[in-house]
């Protein structure tokens, strides 16, 4: 990885106080794969443990039992209760044991027979006399049960399972081979101690190792990681920042995303270079649409303008309307004013007429009696009318209205 993508991901990191996708996916994966290499370390190294403990205890088993196959029980019951040194049987067994242990990589080889929960020496490998244990001698370092002599006794072999330390503080594995007479009688063991110092040794070498190589491992497997994760992390800081430039309004819906890595990154980079796309599409529809809209508005303006001429001149019009109906509500009030003052007089006038014509026919009454005097005062009459309502007929012209009814004659009106 960059050192510029490392500094920007701890920018990034102490600007926003959150882990930043590089981070959240290292940590878990750096504890996993330690946490894998530690398991895996310890897995081989007890699968190796156990493979060389078994390889040992398969080894000194079959030795002591190999050795029981050459050797009389019968000789070595003899040697327990003589204990002599120099019979031939004792030499040729100690000469077969040194043999036994100088090939086969065996710390100590001798036989031991048991009396009263104790275990004592009885044939010893070893050369030199100073470092012999003669037969008769008890073992110091007798532990109960190990050997488990009910197991002896049934003619099994016994096995240390794991790695002990004898007296000298040296690393063994011993396996004890029952040794039996010709009637069968449990008499003693071959004890095949070997050892198990390059076993050891071995494990150790394994051990440091698999130190060595487990973090070795671990960073390797960062470093890959590291490079894998760099070139995915490039693409999405590429495909962040043609995000960000468009929404900062910084570049423009001409310029794609190029990324072909068949992946999810190439999905994502062909889905916002789609969008990308229908956006500028979109953008350019509402160009058009805007200078549609633009032309509309210009002529709709014009429009709006000369219609403001019209209502301002029909405005104008109203205005000279209403003048024209307050005039003509004046000229209404001025002649229902008019009017009441002729109801008035007309009414003054009809008394005076009723009076006047109620005097007349007082005044002709008698004379109605005759035909002739009839129509002599009918004609008087009709002209005392005319005289009395030629006046009236000067006011206004609506007096028209009663003006045939004046003209009766005062028979029709007195009727």
């Amino acid at each position: 990885m960059k050192k510029s993508n490392i500094l920007s991901h701890f920018k990034l990191l102490k600007n926003n106080r959150k882990l930043s996708i590089f981070l959240k996916i290292f940590l878990p994966t750096f504890f996993i794969i330690s946490f894998l290499c530690v398991v895996l370390c310890y897995i081989a190294y007890s699968e190796e443990k156990n493979n060389i403990y078994e390889n040992i205890q398969i080894k000194s088993k079959t030795i002591s039992e190999l050795a029981v196959s050459y050797i009389s029980g019968n000789e070595i019951a003899t040697i327990k209760t003589d204990m002599d040194v120099t019979k031939s049987s004792y030499i040729d067994t100690t000469n077969l044991f040194s043999l036994i242990k100088h090939d086969n990589n065996i710390k100590y080889f001798y036989t031991v027979y048991f009396e009263n929960d104790k275990m004592f020496y009885g044939i010893d490998s070893e050369s030199d006399n100073k470092s012999r244990a003669f037969p008769g001698t008890e073992l110091e370092f007798y532990q109960p049960n190990r050997p488990n002599i009910d197991t002896l006794s049934k003619g099994k072999t016994y096995t240390d399972k794991k790695i002990i330390y004898n007296q000298y503080n040296e690393p063994i594995l011993a396996s004890y081979a029952p040794i039996f007479d010709s009637n069968n009688n449990f008499v003693g063991a071959v004890v095949c101690e070997y050892d198990a110092q390059p076993s050891l040794n071995e494990l150790k070498a394994l051990l440091v190792r698999l130190i060595v190589v487990a973090p070795a491992i671990i960073i390797l497997s960062i470093i890959i990681f590291s490079l894998v994760f760099a070139k995915i992390l490039n693409n999405l800081n590429h495909i962040n920042t043609k995000v960000e430039n468009l929404a900062n309004n910084e570049d423009s819906l001409s310029s794609l995303i190029s990324i072909n890595t068949n992946d999810e990154l190439s999905s994502i980079t062909n889905n916002i270079n789609n969008l990308i796309t229908y956006m500028k599409n979109i953008i350019s529809n509402i160009n058009e649409s805007s200078i549609n809209i633009s032309n509309v508005l210009s002529t709709s303006t014009d429009d709006i303008k000369s219609f403001n001429i019209n209502i301002n001149s029909t405005n104008q019009k109203i205005q000279d309307v209403n003048s024209s109906f307050a005039e003509v509500s004046q000229s209404i009030n001025e002649v229902s004013l008019s009017s009441k003052q002729i109801l008035d007089t007309l009414n003054e006038t009809s008394e005076q007429l009723n009076d006047a014509i109620n005097g007349s026919v007082a005044s002709y009454q008698e004379e109605l009696f005759c035909v002739s005097a009839n129509v002599l005062v009918s004609e008087r009459l009709s002209g005392v009318n005319i005289a009395l309502c030629s006046p009236l007929f000067s006011f206004t012209p609506s007096l028209t209205l009663i003006e045939p009814s004046l003209k009766k004659s005062p028979t029709s009106i007195l009727r």
